[in-house]
């Protein structure tokens, strides 16, 4: 709230005196908006300036004039989007003047706009047509005997374009060259014949964040290709969600047009993804719907399956339990993808109830010590990006395995030419790196001083190193980075433990580690086990079970999307619901629970929530345990065994692990190569996998790069 001291009103016999301000010095040191503009101290007054090529995100460039104000006392117009303030200025910001040059400007920008609103995707949510209906006349004085049109471009399987809409605000432009750091599109020709186009022409798919420019774009010009013409804002209703396909968890908007989500949306969270998300979480929900799994299905002794219904299927599984089929000694868990945090604790206690130890995840290949979570989370937090004066990068494509969090990198090379150093394979990040090497002998070299970087390094305060996960192959590469991180500690006095973040693109890793479910790396022999109980494991299975007989095997799988070959080995399938029609959370890279407290449930699919799936096979098989379980699962009894669950932040237990210092300078690991993950950013889970989307995405990617 503001005082009377900081906003002073001027009398005015024609007009308002709240449509002049006259923001004194005191105000904009005490709120910090000594070098900002006008539009940015006014809308953080809560005064509504229309704009439309004005964004918080991106860089001034005034060009539609629309934010037109009358400032100081000589009474000259100025936008007020690229006009520092001065203190004590008066400013005129809604008087009848200043309504009359916002009329004119609209005028302009109205002579060569088709007038299609009822056809235009933007209908509704078009800030030109809101402008037009607060400050436009019914009529226009300009009359030409043409209006400009400009053929539309092909944009990829994303983006679709209606370019005689387009106001020239340069939104996108500025998006891709200062954002993004690519030069996909610009601006070509002069006055009445620019136009936003590209000499080459090029797909929007090749970048995995170009889905914002439709969020970005204020008119029809850039809306979406794959939910065009299918439903009206207002015909939608909004549920706040995150996204679990990537493992920072941005905040998105989900909008369902009944019971099937129609759009997908970013919050905005400034500690996060500020105002952005990837392509794949704003497109793949169309993998919801297909390829799905609706019935429960039974395999005959031939090898058909044949639809059974919830109550034969778990009567079946008595019958093969009583006829031996299914050996409850060699019963063993596998945990897969997009699990939240219940499921994944309720599938534990079903298993620790029962005296089995037999818990193997996606991520048993990895070794992570997690008696402490500051051994694999983000430990200075997404926002110390912004603080970063170094960066050293090991074993990670950013760009494509956390396409949000490099936006952030590229923000603040952009804004202090942070040093950047990558270890591992070359990528192009889209920003400068300075690539040190792909093997340990390159990080040996530069623990032990032998690079210009080491003294750069020591006059650094606040650097940055990001660990990817991947690269924990075994217990001695794990042993050797945290030697590294020590050597560093202890010779850098700037450097703590907290400059070390551990990253990995999924956020499946970080639910089983809190859970405890991946733990010190255990060995998966699967071949020992005769009965699996599948929970998500559809995207991975062919890696997992290559080696493995399963035709001895008696397979149960749960889940929502199955490959066909999870299929024809499973013995009974049971179809549940995907993480975004279920209540429940998830654990993201800085440690954070995410909660998603609200769905729409799809009365019309013969699905169950996985908890109940696991309740019902636990109830079949192990009916004198029955009771306790059904105690176990229930909401209150989950968060008493795991209050974490309740809080928004939590912390792991904090007992100190000393581990076997080894040499550095081993000849086995000196040689070992850094590969970066090969990461597939539009088809590397079940649900994108189904996505058709996804794949004509992935289509562009494999055409222009080749793998």
């Amino acid at each position: 709230m503001m005082n009377n001291k900081t906003m002073i009103s001027v009398n005015n016999t024609i007009d308002s005196p709240a449509n002049f301000i006259k923001i004194n010095k005191s105000f904009l040191d005490s709120n910090k908006l000594n070098n900002y503009t006008y539009i940015e101290v006014l809308l953080s007054l809560n005064i509504r300036i229309p704009h439309l090529c004005y964004h918080n995100q991106l860089p001034v460039s005034g060009n539609c004039r629309l934010c037109l104000g009358i400032i100081g006392a000589d009474r000259k117009p100025s936008p007020l989007c690229a006009t520092s303030v001065r203190p004590n200025d008066t400013v005129d910001y809604n008087s009848s003047r200043v309504r009359r040059l916002r009329q004119d400007v609209l005028e302009f920008l109205l002579i060569n706009h088709p007038m299609d609103c009822p056809s235009c995707d933007q209908g509704g949510e078009c800030d030109l047509q809101d402008y037009s209906y607060n400050y436009g006349t019914d009529r226009s004085r300009h009359t030409f005997s043409f209006k400009k049109a400009i053929l539309n471009k092909e944009r990829g399987a994303i983006v679709k374009t209606v370019m005689n809409r387009c106001i020239n605000c340069t939104r996108c432009t500025r998006f891709f060259s200062e954002v993004i750091g690519s030069t996909l599109v610009g601006v070509i020709g002069r006055g009445i014949q620019s136009e936003i186009s590209s000499y080459v022409e090029t797909n929007f798919s090749d970048c995995e964040v170009s889905g914002n420019v439709i969020d970005l774009c204020p008119v029809g010009a850039l809306t979406s290709k794959p939910n065009a013409f299918t439903a009206r804002p207002w015909n939608l209703t909004k549920f706040n969600s995150f996204d679990a396909l990537d493992s920072l968890g941005s905040f998105i908007t989900l909008h369902y047009n009944g019971a099937v989500i129609s759009k997908v949306t970013p919050r905005i969270n400034y500690d996060l993804n500020v105002n952005w998300i990837s392509d794949k979480i704003r497109y793949v929900f169309d993998g919801l719907y297909k390829q799905r799994l609706l019935k429960p299905l039974y395999q005959n002794i031939d090898r058909s399956l044949v639809e059974v219904s919830w109550t034969e299927i778990f009567f079946r599984l008595k019958n093969d339990l009583a006829n031996k089929l299914i050996d409850l000694t060699n019963f063993g868990c596998y945990f897969g993808e997009l699990l939240n945090n219940e499921t994944i604790f309720t599938a534990s206690k079903f298993m620790d109830i029962i005296g089995n130890s037999n818990k193997y995840s996606v991520q048993d290949t990895l070794y992570i010590n997690n008696d402490l979570n500051s051994n694999y989370i983000f430990n200075s937090k997404v926002t110390s990006v912004s603080n970063a004066d170094a960066c050293l990068i090991f074993g990670s494509n950013l760009k494509s395995e956390l396409p949000v969090l490099n936006l952030r990198l590229r923000k603040q090379y952009l804004a202090t030419a942070l040093p950047i150093v990558s270890f591992g394979a070359r990528q192009n990040l889209m920003y400068p790196t300075y690539f040190y090497g792909y093997t340990l002998k390159s990080i040996i070299k530069f623990i032990e001083g032998n690079s210009p970087f080491c003294k750069v390094l020591c006059k650094k305060h606040n650097p940055l190193f990001l660990i990817n996960i991947s690269l924990f192959k075994n217990e001695s590469l794990y042993n050797f980075f945290e030697n590294v991180k020590r050597i560093l500690i202890q010779n850098i006095p700037s450097i703590s433990k907290n400059n070390f973040n551990y990253i990995y693109p999924n956020i499946d890793l970080y639910n089983k580690l809190f859970l405890n479910i991946q733990t010190k790396y255990k060995e998966t022999n699967l071949n020992k086990l005769n009965t699996l109980y599948l929970l998500n494991a559809d995207n991975t299975f062919d890696n997992l079970f290559k080696n493995i007989n399963l035709g001895n095997k008696y397979i149960i799988y749960q889940g929502h999307h199955a490959s066909k070959n999870a299929i024809s080995y499973a013995k009974v399938i049971l179809p549940s619901k995907p993480y975004l029609q279920e209540i429940g959370s998830f654990v993201n890279i800085e440690g954070d629970i995410l909660k998603i407290k609200e769905v729409v449930y799809d009365d019309n699919i013969d699905v169950k929530d996985n908890i109940m799936i696991i309740y019902g096979i636990f109830g079949a098989l192990f009916n004198s345990y029955c009771s306790k379980f059904k105690n176990i699962i229930s909401d209150q009894v989950i968060y008493k065994l795991n209050p974490a669950l309740l809080r928004d932040e939590y912390s792991i237990k904090d007992n100190l692990n000393l581990f076997n210092n080894i040499k550095i300078k081993n000849n086995v690991l000196k040689n070992y190569t850094i590969n970066s993950t090969l990461y597939n950013f539009y088809k590397n889970d079940n649900i994108s996998m189904s996505s058709q989307v996804m794949s004509n995405c992935n289509k562009t990617l494999v055409k222009r790069f080749n793998y």
